[in-house]
């Protein structure tokens, strides 16, 4: 028995719904990872700049 047209269409549009699942799935996980570093980057800042606030205060304060 040969694989008809039918078969190769089904084929296909199997493949094609896996990977729209699959680039769907990437896109989600590389908006959360993201949106992730941007908090992380963004605590950076905060945390360097209270590094150096306490850094002033400990060379004013003699240590």
């Amino acid at each position: 028995m040969r694989p008809s047209a039918d078969d190769s269409a089904a084929a296909f549009e199997d493949l094609n719904t896996h990977l729209q699942e699959a680039i769907t799935a990437l896109r989600e996980d590389a908006l959360d990872t993201t949106a992730q570093s941007y908090r992380v980057l963004a605590a950076l800042a905060d945390g360097a700049v209270v590094a150096s606030v306490l850094a002033a205060l400990a060379v004013s304060g003699g240590l």
